[in-house]
């Protein structure tokens, strides 16, 4: 399914293909980190930066459910039900399958967390089936299909989207939602600058540097602290949707189009090449506390995925003209399949202790195969069946 399809949108609203191809894109950043062996000589640095990728999902995703929804819900809450069903008719069964997959690789495997499993653990995959763990910052919790922490943060964001069409998209004139863009953006940031600073602060001085960086890993998780993602994306859709208002906005020029795409591409290329310290900042505690606080993967790409979202949507682009490209459109609708079978993968390869690269790159192959199949004979049809009518 595109991100916005005929089958899909309201009459009248066009398709936006290259959105689909992005999705694709997201998908291979966070592949890239949980496979860091597919580009040989990679640095730590640059692998661990994959988490931008789920950023840029999160956008997406709220510009897709307005773009889509945002005009119902702005009116009021009627058919909020369905809606939910919906959403749940896309995300949920997939999360099952590959729950269950890790479960029984884990369990073949003679994994402890299956084999000798205690109440701790079975609450622990009970919280992962229903999808609540992205609450819990817990090592037990996350060791289950580690990618679906961002499903659990989507069904959170799915539960307050009305809402904040209702409350926010559906009352506020242009002018405002600009300002909310901006507003979700910067709260965004600082939130993740401010929780990154206060733990890793704490956890370095009590000389905890392993907890602090798990912490802070988990931390990221919270709905609470991602969700302006969501919200930020919404509203670009929601000012995409009337940009006509604006008349000759710099976006219609396909010049500032390219252009801002062009900034993100050397933005995000300074950022994997900044150095992590700087002469006498690069004592092992102040170099500890800087890798710790990483806020460059969230809060520097945040603002980054908004503008990307926006320019492509706006109108051509160099970028958009391959990301509509039809097998990028295809590797796009599989994108969520291959994203949550993925841990899969990596799971076998670390147990077998094979990190070469030519096995990750069949591994990888393998699984974007398993990914066409799983989306055409499982997701989608029970999409299909699934969805309320």
């Amino acid at each position: 399914m595109r991100v916005v399809g005929a089958a899909d949108a309201p009459p009248g609203r066009p398709s936006i293909d290259a959105l689909t191809g992005l999705r694709f894109v997201a998908a291979a950043i966070v592949m890239i980190e949980h496979f860091p062996q597919l580009i040989p000589g990679l640095g730590q640095q640059a692998a661990n930066q994959g988490g931008a990728g789920v950023g840029l999902f999160f956008v997406l995703s709220g510009f897709v459910l307005a773009y889509n929804y945002g005009d119902v819900f702005a009116a009021g809450l009627r058919g909020y039900g369905r809606f939910l069903h919906a959403r749940l008719a896309r995300i949920y069964p997939l999360h099952v399958l590959t729950l269950v997959l890790i479960t029984v690789v884990f369990a073949v495997q003679g994994d402890p967390l299956v084999t000798d499993a205690g109440a701790r653990t079975v609450i622990a995959w009970v919280a992962n089936l229903v999808l609540v763990h992205a609450y819990v910052p817990s090592l037990i919790v996350h060791s289950w299909n580690g990618p679906s922490w961002s499903i659990s943060d989507e069904l959170s964001f799915y539960l307050v989207f009305p809402l904040f069409c209702w409350l926010v998209l559906g009352r506020f004139g242009r002018s405002a939602l600009k300002a909310v863009v901006v507003g979700c953006v910067a709260v965004s940031v600082i939130g993740f600058v401010a929780v990154s600073l206060v733990v890793a602060r704490h956890e370095v001085r009590t000389g905890n540097a392993e907890g602090a960086s798990f912490l802070l890993n988990r931390i990221a998780y919270l709905p609470w602290l991602r969700v302006w993602e969501f919200f930020a994306g919404a509203t670009v859709a929601t000012l995409f949707a009337t940009r006509a208002a604006d008349g000759a906005g710099p976006l219609t020029r396909r010049a500032v189009r390219d252009g801002a795409l062009g900034a993100v591409a050397l933005l995000a290329l300074a950022i994997q090449l900044a150095p992590d310290c700087l002469g006498a900042d690069c004592g092992p505690s102040a170099g500890t506390a800087r890798a710790l606080v990483e806020p460059k993967l969230y809060a520097v790409y945040v603002p980054l995925a908004v503008v990307v979202i926006a320019v492509i949507a706006w109108g051509p682009t160099w970028f958009g003209g391959v990301l509509r490209h039809p097998a990028l459109l295809r590797l796009g609708e599989v994108s969520y399949a291959f994203y949550l079978l993925q841990w899969t993968t990596r799971t076998l390869l670390d147990q077998a202790g094979w990190f070469g690269a030519a096995i990750t790159w069949l591994a990888v192959v393998a699984t974007w195969l398993a990914s066409f199949a799983v989306h055409r004979w499982v997701e989608a049809p029970l999409r299909r069946r699934l969805k309320p009518r």
